[in-house]
């Protein structure tokens, strides 16, 4: 059997290589050429698409809606024009005057721009049909307003470290331009995600906005510095202050201190002291909650200190009336 195919083989391929079989591809090829030439010169129809470009749009003006990239064009005429548009000569982009339409047109039929096609395709051939067969322009005047920059972040720090400062944003105030049907409901323009992890010392990071459709912004980059230290932990005592007593009652508490323990950055350390806190209960909770503890409250607390705990966070008390003399 494989001796078979193996002559079958060597036959075959002598047969490719005699000059009948070269004589017969060569009468073959210019017959392909010629009945290719003459089928090329009846009239067809194809599909060609033409890029359009939007100029000259006024700056007090925005766009609104999504408008076409491309017009779909059916042109009739001989093959062998059509052939060029087809698959080898890219027809130049159709140019919409926006600053003409602007002045008061909002809705344009295509035909109205292919003239510029018209100019560029050979005579005997011709445009059938375009899709769409008609643009709609929606503009509005171009307002600005003032928004905030809000950071969307995700930051961790290093251990034993904390914040020295707020996070600085600049700028922290940008304008705004856009229709103002977006621009009403727009206060804040928030950044894209800036994720971080063991982050110690100072960072500056360059953020950019998130993008809004129709709406463009002053600045488009924004910059986050991020400060950070080494933090230590510290405890002060301090006596706790009793609000809101009648002057037939007295409220006793015990103990009548309480210690404060907190976390505090370096910088800070010798700042955040027995002065950065005060400390009271109220009678009018003694009275109405009926429970053994009262809860001791914070009338003043650093921003600086954090982790902030006390002990006792509740103490216990007593409520006597006085006798009248």
């Amino acid at each position: 059997m494989r001796d078979w195919v193996s002559d079958s083989i060597k036959k075959i391929m002598r047969f490719l290589t005699t000059r009948d079989f070269l004589v017969f591809v060569f009468f073959l090829l210019i017959s392909t050429i010629l009945w290719a030439m003459q089928a090329l010169q009846k009239d067809y129809e194809t599909t060609v698409e033409v890029p359009v470009n939007y100029v000259n749009l006024p700056k007090d003006y925005i766009i609104t809606n999504e408008l076409p990239s491309h017009i779909k064009l059916t042109l009739e005429g001989k093959g062998s024009n059509l052939v060029l548009y087809r698959f080898g000569r890219s027809l130049a982009p159709i140019h919409v005057d926006m600053e003409e339409v602007a002045k008061g047109k909002r809705k344009v039929a295509t035909y109205t721009y292919l003239g510029q096609v018209n100019k560029q395709i050979k005579s005997d051939t011709h445009i059938r049909r375009s899709s769409p067969d008609s643009i709609t322009f929606v503009l509005e005047k171009q307002k600005k307003k003032t928004v905030s920059v809000a950071l969307d972040a995700t930051i961790e720090l290093e251990q034993q470290y904390t914040y020295s400062d707020s996070i600085q944003i600049t700028p922290a105030h940008i304008t705004a331009y856009g229709p103002q049907s977006e621009l009403s409901k727009l206060d804040t323009i928030h950044t894209e995600m800036l994720t971080l992890s063991k982050v110690k010392d100072t960072i500056t990071e360059q953020i950019e906005l998130q993008k809004i459709r129709n709406v463009r912004f002053s600045d488009t980059i924004i910059t986050v510095k991020i400060m950070s230290e080494k933090f230590t932990e510290k405890s002060v005592q301090l006596p706790i202050a009793i609000k809101n007593v009648p002057s037939n009652y007295i409220l006793r508490i015990f103990p009548s201190t309480t210690t404060i323990n907190y976390q505090v950055g370096l910088s800070a350390y010798e700042k955040v002291d027995a002065s950065s806190f005060s400390l009271y209960v109220d009678f009018n909770e003694a009275k109405k909650n009926g429970k053994d503890k009262l809860q001791v409250k914070f009338s003043k607390c650093d921003s600086k200190a954090f982790n902030v705990k006390l002990k006792p966070a509740a103490i216990d008390y007593i409520i006597e009336e006085k006798s009248n003399p």
